[in-house]
Order: C-alpha cells, then structure tokens, then sequence
C-alpha cells in the first residue's frame, strides 16, 4: 500500500523528492501559516510542488534530508506534544494551536520548558519550515498578487529599454491594448543618446572544450576574486601560458536562464538552494554558487574602504596607500558611479532624509552620524527593477559573469562550471610545498586529475576556500578560523502612503557614524525574500505581508567580530559545518 501511495503522489501529482507523508505535511503546514482569508487551500498543492521542484534541484547532501524535517513535523513532533496523531490529521485549529504552544514558543517559554534543548530543537527545525513553505508562497504568482507585487515587467515605467521616470512613479500595471494599434501593444521607443546596454553574447558560453589534463595555472573559484585574477593574468602571462577557472556551480546565461520568479533563482544560483546555514541553524549564510561567484546575487553597490580602516590597517604594519590605484582601475572598468535616480524610489530616499536629518536634529555634534547620501554601484543604465538579488535577467549590473570572465575568455582563459575542485596533492621543496595535482569532480560525478605546472590560486571565498585547503591538508591551523560577517538587522517601518519600495534598486542610500562601526541604509525586497525577514508567525506575520506596498526597511549593517569556523571536523549534515559563537560585542 506504501508503494502504491508513492506511485500515486510520483504519477497524478509528480512529487518526486518528497514522500507522501511529508507532502501532506507541506500542505498542511500551508494551511496553518496562512490566514484562512487567503484562501490556502486552493494554493497548497502549488506550494508542495514548487518545494517539491526547489529539493529536487538542491546537489548539496541537504537534498536528501530535506523532507525529513517535514517528517518530524507530521510523526515525530505530536507525540512529544502530548501523544497527538498525525499533523496532516488534526483539524486546522488544533494544527495552529500545537504550533503556537509547542513548535514556535518565545524564546524565554522554551527556556522554561521541561526540557529547553529538546523545545529550542523543534523550534529550530520549525522555524526552517516556516521559512521553507512562507518563501515557497509568496514567490507564486498568488503571493505575490496578495501583497500587491507588480513583476518589472508588467509596470507601466518598464516598458521601454530605457528607465525615464524614477521609481515608483507609474509602478502600476502597464494598460492592456485593445488591438494592435493601440500604443499599449508596442513596445515604446526611446531615444538611446549616449546609454549602451550590454551585448547578450556577453552572457552566453559556447565553449565546451575538453578538461585538459594538465595546465600552467589553475584558478580554483570565478568570483569577485577568481574572475579578476583570470582577466589579470590572462593579460600578463595569456599568450605563453594555458590558464583554467574551475567552477562548482553552473555557467548561466542572463538572457537564456535568468528570471524574475524568486524561488526558481534561489534555486540555481544559491549556495545550497539557500538553504546554507550555520550548524546551529542560527545564521543562514547566503553565497552564490555559479560562475561570477556572489558578484552575481549582490546589490552591487560599492564603498571604499574608509580612513578609519585605514588607519586601523596600519598599526598592523599593512601599507593602504596603494589602493588608490587599484579603486580607480576597477572603477572604470565595472561603471562604479553613485546610483542614478532612474534607479532610486525616490519616496524612500525623502524619508530616509528626513529620518536621519531628525536624528542628527537631536543629538550632540559627537553623537551624529554623516549626511545621507546615495550609494555607489557597478550598473550599466539600471532600470530599478529592484531583483539585483536573484542575478540580472536585464544584464545592468556589472558582475563578474558580465565583466571579468568574459573579458578573460576573450584572452584564452578556459571556464569549467559544475567541476568542483576537491583537494591537492604537494610535494616538497625545501621548507615550502608545491601543488602539482588538483583532484576535482565533474559533472557525471568521476574523478580527476589536472597536474599544475605552474601555480593553483584558490579564490573560491573564505568558505569554499578553507574547506578546499583542509581536505588538502594545507595552511596549518588556522585555516577556517577568524570567519567574520556582516549583521544585517533591517527594522520595517510602516507609512501611511504607498512606498512601492519594491520598485528601484534595493539599497540606494546610507548614513554612518564617524567610527564606520556600522552604515545605515535603505533596503527593501521582493515579496518571497521579505517575507522571510522576521521571526514573525500567524496574525503578526499576515499584518506585516498586508504592509508591503507602505512599508521599507532602514537597515543596520553592523561587521561582527571574528567568531565564525569552519570545522575540521566532518559530520554527514554540514560536512565541514560553519560555526558561529556569538561574542558580547556583536551582541
């Protein structure tokens, strides 16, 4: 009977990673996390089957484990809630109410629970779900037309290449034509002048050359600093010497597989399917795994380091004054400039304004903080769709995959996306060791190897990288120690006008203190990501989703300080986990 069921959930509804028991819990799940209001039950097989879709596409050794939080959930969790049947069987009230007093308690209930790690665990685990099955909704067409969400391409100021008006002026749905001689069929023509737009060969590979089996350099990651350093050393050593980019993730083409649909990117573009996280479930790190490297899901904005870093920098001994330079090469060749206001909403940046002149208004000449002020990005004639997180289906951000990796394969640098380099293999000379092997994966899932005659970078960041020295037994003890980040506490602000902050680029203005110990700034998402900002469930989840259209966050982004590891140590969930000890300090 067990098989038959699975037969029927692979045939009739063409769930193929979850088992029927979890895919009960998923739309269950679905029905209790939404209000009754919105109808859940005509969306949850649309939500089970694009979870179903998002695990499916996960290469990581999550995509097995996935469905077995659901399984908690449906078998595991009621018995420990007072021996209570199956999820999926319990009527909707008695779902929403374990949930509220058992699974998704404050966090001062759980500590005076009768067994408080047993309680943080479910929490833990259900959390993950919330956001899973929230993210997964509000990234359908349903959700978003919930919220009030207009797609870049469907609102009246997108029409034309050309941005002209600045967000979110005419933000609203383009008029429907009522025959061909409407304006409203036609595509409007706007004069260029003097604003290029990227070439969509730019984005395609079409190289499928064989891995060699051996080469002069090896570059090992293809982001902000394995694709620099491929342009780079093309141009000094490219015409003597062959030169590969490995890279574990994907080649994709903005024009061919980009798109605006939230999870489908997180998807194919995402560390994990996004699913990346420390192995307290504390933290989930986002990091892209694709050629181009994080550059790709970034907001691409762009800051100097400033002078009290720099000053910092050098009682350590290290020399800045040479950066100079290197800012304004890489300035001209990625379009840094301060964001346009084709690009910019302009009812966040007013009050952003008026909310930091406030402040300042308020407190003393050394209790202020600076000016606000535009941020600085790498765009090329960006038209503020506002999804720089899910890559650049327009191709106006200048990352990596648009700039330095084509410019290198223009040069004779060879690019192998999805072959992940496994470790090395040294030898000896004198007090020093030399790669002269690197073992990598392919795509099939054999083994190779690629003798280096030369030299193997690795840049596959601080991550990928560590994890890479360790299998090869490289870089002594403290490689995966010191790992620090950036906090992002983004508190939501509710107006009584519409915002639309959705439309325009999603980081667009800041303020800092003197000290740079933290930048405030305007930040908004789309409805998949912003749903999934807060720890917020039921009644205080939906009033927060019903404030999308009036609301934008002013974000604290606060550097923490070196707490993070990556373990040596392996375990068959994380691998080498990422590990975070929260310091007082960040606190």
């Amino acid at each position: 009977m067990l098989v038959l069921r699975r037969f029927f959930y692979h045939v009739d509804f063409q769930i193929t990673s979850l088992r029927p028991a979890s895919a009960e819990s998923v739309m269950a799940l679905h029905r209790a996390f939404r209000s009754e209001s919105n109808n859940p039950e005509l969306s949850a097989m649309e939500v089970l089957k694009r979870i179903d879709e998002h695990i499916v596409s996960i290469k990581s050794r999550k995509r097995g484990l996935l469905s077995f939080p659901f399984w908690l959930i449906e078998n595991v969790f009621p018995l420990f809630c007072w021996f209570r049947p199956q999820f999926s069987l319990m009527s909707l009230d008695e779902q929403k109410w374990m949930l509220r007093r058992y699974l998704l308690r404050p966090h001062y209930e759980r500590m005076k629970s009768t067994v408080p790690f047993a309680a943080d665990f479910m929490y833990q685990i259900t959390d993950v779900i919330h956001a899973l099955v929230t993210l997964t909704y509000f990234t359908s067409s349903t959700g978003q037309s919930q919220v009030g969400y207009i797609l870049p391409d469907a609102r009246e100021r997108l029409q034309g290449d050309i941005a002209v008006l600045s967000p979110p002026d005419k933000s609203n749905p383009n008029p429907l034509p009522i025959n061909k001689e409407d304006k409203n069929w036609q595509k409007p023509v706007i004069p260029a002048k003097d604003l290029p737009l990227i070439s969509p060969r730019v984005g395609i590979s079409l190289d499928g050359s064989p891995l060699p089996d051996e080469v002069d350099y090896c570059i090992i990651g293809s982001g902000a600093a394995g694709g620099v350093i491929a342009y780079r050393l093309a141009n000094l050593k490219g015409k003597d010497n062959s030169i590969i980019v490995l890279e574990r993730g994907g080649y994709f083409s903005p024009r061919q597989d980009f798109s605006d649909d939230e999870l489908n990117m997180i998807r194919i573009l995402y560390t994990e399917g996004g699913l990346q996280n420390t192995r307290s479930f504390d933290f989930t790190v986002f990091q892209a795994e694709c050629v181009g490297g994080t550059t790709v899901i970034n907001n691409a904005i762009c800051i100097q380091m400033p002078e009290i870093s720099r000053n910092e920098w050098e009682t350590f001994g290290v020399e800045t004054n040479f950066l100079d330079k290197h800012y304004e090469t890489i300035k001209q060749e990625i379009n840094i400039d301060v964001l346009k206001s084709e690009m910019i909403n302009h009812k966040v940046e007013s009050k952003f304004i008026t909310g930091v002149n406030g402040y300042n208004s308020k407190q003393s000449m050394t209790e202020r903080i600076s000016d606000p002020k535009r941020l600085s990005g790498n765009f090329s004639n960006c038209i503020g769709c506002g999804l720089c997180n899910i890559g650049c289906r327009r191709m106006r951000k200048m990352s990596v995959l648009e700039t330095y990796i084509p410019w290198a394969q223009a040069l004779g640098v060879k690019v192998f996306p999805n072959v992940g380099a496994v470790k090395s293999e040294t030898e000896t000379r004198g007090e020093k060791k030399r790669i002269n092997n690197i073992t990598v994966r392919l795509p099939n899932g054999e083994f190779k190897k690629i003798k280096i005659k030369k030299a193997a970078i690795v840049s596959a960041g601080a991550i990928a990288s560590s994890r890479f020295l360790m299998r090869s037994e490289l870089g002594g003890e403290n490689v995966g120690n010191g790992l620090a980040c950036n906090f992002a506490m983004p508190p939501l602000v509710e107006f009584d006008e519409e915002i639309n902050a959705f439309d325009g680029v999603q980081i667009t203005m800041y303020a800092a203190p003197e000290s740079y110990e933290s930048i405030f700034e305007t930040s908004f998402n789309p409805p998949g990501a912003y749903s999934i900002t807060f720890p917020l469930y039921f009644n205080r989840h939906a009033r927060m989703m019903d404030s999308f259209k009036k609301s934008v966050n002013f974000t604290a982004l606060i550097g923490s300080d070196p707490a993070g590891t990556v373990s040596k140590n392996r375990d068959i969930l994380f691998g080498r986990a990422i590990e975070w000890n929260k310091k007082e300090n960040d606190i």
